[in-house]
């Protein structure tokens, strides 16, 4: 089993606003639950909104970036990349950003 990190992935802005945010993260959790009953280690944790920069980012605990693009990509969540990140009191305090991938 591999270790599992965080991962953060930013949402694109929906046409409509972000009127749908409990929709999207209600999608991302139902997604990332279906595949870890399938055996993939991934976790949908939480939405964060930050209104003064127009942001919505998801957080995810997952063994893979490849976890977390599944679960979004079942969720039909539109994003712009996927950034592995260390939550509070991880391991190295000076790592903040480890990878950043394309979508």
């Amino acid at each position: 089993m591999e270790p599992l990190a965080y991962f953060t992935i930013e949402l694109t802005r929906p046409r409509d606003g972000w009127s749908s945010m409990p929709e999207l993260a209600a999608r991302a959790r139902q997604a990332s639950d279906q595949l870890r009953e399938e055996g993939t280690e991934v976790q949908f944790l939480r939405s964060v909104f930050v209104p003064e920069d127009d942001v919505c980012l998801h957080v995810y605990r997952a063994a893979s970036a490849d976890g977390v693009r599944a679960a979004a990509g079942r969720a039909a969540l539109s994003f712009d990349g996927i950034a592995e990140t260390l939550a509070a009191g991880g391991s190295d305090p000076d790592q903040r950003h480890v990878q950043e991938e394309e979508r």
